[in-house]
């Protein structure tokens, strides 16, 4: 995730963890469980690794870790938003749909959306 990111949670999430990627050399926190990167090289270790890893943002990190990306979890609100950062396109002729299924809309969630599962082909 990116700095941002990491400081919008508030806290560092249990049972977890964090890969933090920042410009800024002299962000850093003192935690077993969070390491601070500033190159991208610095992440190689966890690309091809067996164990799934998940990137949850911001958009630049989205856009640049997206080209070793081999599966997504997309949640898709079908409504829209005012706003000046944004997910990458994903481009269909890269991807396949593996699974879809339809959020419940209810209080909590009063827009309509969708968990899609996508797959690098």
């Amino acid at each position: 995730m990116g700095r941002k990111t990491f400081e919008s949670l508030g806290r560092v999430l249990p049972n977890r963890k964090h890969v933090v990627i920042t410009k800024n050399k002299d962000f850093e926190i003192q935690n077993s469980n969070v390491e601070i990167v500033t190159d991208i090289k610095e992440i190689e270790k966890y690309i091809n690794q067996e164990t799934e890893n998940f990137v949850i943002g911001g958009a630049t990190i989205y856009k640049m870790l997206m080209p070793y990306a081999s599966k997504m979890y997309i949640t898709k609100i079908y409504e829209e938003f005012d706003g000046d950062v944004f997910f990458p396109e994903i481009n269909e002729d890269e991807w396949s749909i593996v699974e879809r299924e339809k959020g419940v809309k209810n209080e909590q969630n009063p827009f309509d959306y969708e968990y899609i599962t996508y797959v690098r082909k």
